[in-house]
């Protein structure tokens, strides 16, 4: 086996490594806005990750519209998923939650919300706490909340969550008023691979075959 194959078969490893742990995003829709509050830059999402024995979901704000996330319910499944215990994993700065939602449940009348699996919200004195606009003149703001699987995977969440078996909620204020949203049904895109990884593997590519060229040519 000569460095070139060694070379090209170490790049196609990393690439499917990283494509493999790839992200996948869900969005966020209002489904309940009593005062009519004005939600069109309103852009409200998180990424759900394999951790191999756990499942992390990253919580973000990239409105360009003063919002703040100060409560999130995760919806008892009802096509089985079995998952495990769940905690707050990781904070940005000037984001601090908690377990336990206030109110404990989400606004469900017109989800049918089946119950409320587990539960955070932004501690006391919220909203501040809670996670504000991502935008770039701003400091990024995030939450991640970690479950085990217990009886299920990775495969049973994304799926789950894309079919609305499994849904996410959050309470939103600051728009004056507060609305209430729920995460999107349907197909979800995995995040594209990071633009370094896509040049550091056609650079390697273009190195090899001037390697073999140049070889050739002698």
């Amino acid at each position: 086996m000569n460095r070139m194959t060694i070379l090209l078969g170490g790049l196609l490893a990393t690439l499917m490594i990283a494509t493999s742990a790839a992200a996948v995003p869900f969005y966020m829709t209002t489904y309940e806005n009593a005062d009519n509050a004005d939600v069109s830059d309103l852009n409200l999402w998180f990424d759900v990750t394999d951790g191999g024995t756990f499942v992390d979901f990253a919580f973000y704000n990239s409105s360009t519209t003063a919002s703040i996330i100060t409560n999130i319910y995760f919806e008892s499944s009802g096509a089985g998923l079995q998952l495990g215990t769940s905690g707050i994993e990781e904070e940005s700065a000037g984001v601090d939650f908690s377990p336990g939602g206030n109110p404990a449940n989400p606004v469900q009348n017109a989800i049918d919300w089946a119950g409320t699996e587990a539960n955070f919200r932004a501690r006391n004195p919220a909203p501040r706490n809670g996670i504000g606009i991502s935008l770039p003149t701003a400091t990024a703001e995030w939450l991640t909340i970690r479950f085990d699987y217990g009886q299920s995977n990775y495969s049973d969440v994304v799926s789950d969550l894309q079919s609305g078996d499994f849904r996410v909620a959050q309470h939103v204020t600051g728009l004056p008023s507060s609305i209430w949203t729920v995460s999107s049904e349907g197909p979800a895109d995995p995040v594209p691979l990071p633009a370094s990884i896509w040049l550091l593997g056609s650079g390697l590519i273009g190195w090899a075959g001037s390697r073999r060229l140049a070889k050739q040519r002698r």
